[in-house]
């Protein structure tokens, strides 16, 4: 197929867009839209050569299969070898361990599916995920992988016509699933292939049918293309992460995308100039490696860093265009078939084999490597001797303990904490409770909320043990004071994220107001049936520091050791528990609770809550407190259940 500069720019315009999103731009909220425009890209491409072929009885499979290899492979094999070898030097352990993982899932091209099964795209978690951004790469290489086969066996089987009514069907089929499932599971609409086949099939509708092909006007060209870019752009500067992606939504750069390929206009201003065009030739290196810089930026805490920023961009464009002339040029088909799809074969077994050594090498020789990266200092969580009453979904055999197997310090009980994992500040009320006894419950990613269910299946332990739990606190110890610490802001995200979300009356509701007010609501006849039987402590939220504090302050010590202390203003501390913050103080007033607020003891001045002090974490990760986070708490617990007991 000819060189065509209206999709080499197209193709610039989306690494511009997908840049720009991931290193925070200013107005660039829907830049994620850039993948979709990669996607209409291939299907087109991809179509059309194998159509084209099959028409001259030249197509082969092999040789399709080998093209697509030499364009991916070496570029991504580069950067995972370079990873590999960086992390060990770098890495704490458990990031290491999980960059091993994931370059054998990478470089097998199964990422997308490996991330569905771990964390949402926009998860914290998977934002310091080095080869997240390789998800579309396995999506568009399954593609490629079932596309050849499925239109080979259609055009023997059946005549070119219905040929483009079948793949108009199954796009739209794809398009209504993921207009259907986008809201049900968010993750899994955003990385899997059938819900993002939809995207590459209209590429190839571009191409097959009859509008792609006809006499267009230059004026009506020229119409075409711009009303394609305003598209585009209407969803790069209006759509945000906040909105169900790709869902429906994702019709607008898609269908925007399909028009300037439709056009054929080769001298739009904006796709046909010099820097759009060399973007659009780097754009695959460029791709691959913007993403681990933007995770370094992330880990060093400078993404909001204007200066890093740019040093960032700079590095990404740079690393691109080296990876562009020194790879993925000097790749070419020079061998027979056979021994180029052995040798493709061969990298992906050796940099799986690579991967699954080097992980195994840091877990049995720890020593081999540089101590202070062996474990990030996150400080210690809750002592092993709580273990028995700790439970999560991870565990395979839910066994019930009561509230007598969890006693700790003391003879009689005097205070009972449960909720969620939050409820690890336990370490702090055991420590301000010199009176007596005190009893942990808690039941990680489970809300202390009765009669709910999960919108996701595998989440009936934790009904099981909330069930229990309410059924003894109802009856055992009696007057005994209760503190319940949730992180409630988790299970009020959308439904599309999944996991977490809790339902009500078995039925997922996508009524945001509706939902929130059923919380709200549910939340407040929880607490007012546990104030009937003993005093209820609520404790409002911690803060959420948005970024893993101790892998954060691992990076500084490496490469910028005069960082300050990371913080999050009160004012976004705010923001994300406005809703939360007010549903606690109705349920306080109508029910008699109290609350204790940690904002005092944690943001000490007022105007910034501590993630670290003096270079120590106070968190585990980005939202649970350490042995040393809780120890602020103390004196919260004395002065307000303690010192009230009668």
């Amino acid at each position: 197929m000819n060189f065509r500069k209206d999709i080499n720019g197209l193709r610039g315009l989306g690494l511009i867009t997908v840049l720009a999103f991931h290193f925070h731009l200013p107005l660039f909220s829907g830049g994620l839209a850039g993948l979709d425009i990669f996607f209409v890209i291939s299907g087109f491409l991809m179509t059309a050569i194998i159509v084209e072929k099959i028409d001259k009885n030249t197509f082969s499979l092999l040789q399709f299969y080998l093209h697509r290899a030499r364009r991916i492979i070496p570029a991504l094999a580069v950067l995972c070898l370079f990873l590999l070898a960086f992390g060990f030097f770098f890495f704490p352990y458990d990031d290491y361990r999980s960059l091993t993982r994931y370059t054998q899932k990478t470089i097998q091209f199964i990422s997308n599916i490996a991330f569905t099964k771990d964390s949402g795209y926009f998860d914290a978690p998977a934002q310091y995920n080095w080869l997240l951004h390789t998800w579309s790469l396995s999506a568009e290489w399954q593609f490629y992988l079932f596309y050849p086969l499925i239109l080979l066996l259609l055009f023997k089987l059946i005549n070119r016509i219905t040929v483009k009514y079948l793949l108009l069907i199954l796009a739209l089929l794809s398009y209504s699933y993921s207009v259907y499932y986008t809201p049900i599971n968010l993750t899994a609409a955003y990385y899997l292939l059938p819900i993002r086949m939809w995207e590459m099939l209209a590429g190839g509708i571009i191409y097959l049918f009859p509008f792609a092909n006809n006499n267009l006007s230059s004026q009506k060209r020229i119409y075409l293309h711009y009303l394609g870019l305003f598209l585009i752009f209407l969803s790069v500067f209006k759509i945000n992460d906040n909105s169900n992606w790709p869902g429906y939504l994702a019709a607008i750069p898609v269908i925007g995308a399909m028009l300037i390929v439709t056009a054929r206009h080769n001298e739009g201003f904006i796709t046909s100039n010099r820097i759009i065009q060399f973007l659009g030739n780097i754009s695959y290196s460029t791709y691959l490696w913007h993403w681990p810089i933007v995770v370094f930026l992330r880990f060093c805490n400078v993404l909001d860093n204007k200066y890093a920023i740019i040093l960032g961009l700079t590095l990404s464009l740079l690393l691109g265009t080296l990876s562009y002339f020194w790879v993925e040029k000097n790749f070419k088909l020079r061998n027979s078939n056979l021994i180029e799809l052995v040798n493709y074969f061969a990298v992906i077994v050796i940099i799986t084999a690579i991967a699954a050594f080097m992980g195994s090498l840091v877990k049995k020789y720890p020593s081999l490597r540089n101590q202070e990266v062996v474990e990030e200092n996150m400080g210690q969580w809750l002592d092993g001797q709580y273990g028995k009453c700790i439970f999560s979904d991870e565990f395979k055999h839910y066994q019930y303990q009561s509230l007598n197997q969890c006693i700790f310090g003391g003879n009689k009980p005097t205070v009972i904490v449960t909720g969620d994992s939050h409820s690890v500040i336990f370490d702090a009320v055991k420590a301000a409770n010199s009176q007596g006894a005190s009893i942990l419950r808690y039941y990680a990613g489970c809300p202390t909320l009765e009669n709910i269910s999960f919108s996701h299946t595998n989440r009936k332990r934790c009904t099981n043990f909330l069930a229990a739990n309410f059924k003894e606190l109802d009856t055992e110890y009696p007057d005994v004071p209760v503190i319940i610490a949730n992180r409630n802001a988790h299970y009020l995200e959308s439904p599309a994220n999944g996991y977490y979300h809790v339902i009500f009356n078995n039925k997922i509701s996508t009524n945001k107001q509706q939902y929130f007010s059923q919380f709200r609501q549910q939340y407040i006849n929880t607490i007012c049936r546990l104030t009937k039987h003993r005093p209820v402590y609520i404790l409002k939220p911690i803060p959420y520091m948005g970024v893993r504090i101790g892998g954060v302050l691992a990076f500084q010590r490496k490469f910028m050791p005069s960082s300050p202390d990371i913080t999050i203003s009160m004012t976004n501390y705010k923001k994300d528990n406005e809703f939360v913050i007010n549903m606690m103080e109705q349920a306080a007033q109508q029910c008699g609770a109290k609350l204790l607020d940690p904002v005092p003891y944690l943001c000490p001045d007022g105007k910034s809550c501590l993630g670290s002090k003096d270079g120590q974490p106070l968190y585990m990760d980005d939202n649970h407190l350490n042995k040393l986070g809780d120890s602020y708490l103390i004196p919260l617990f004395k002065k307000e259940v303690f010192d009230n007991l009668p």
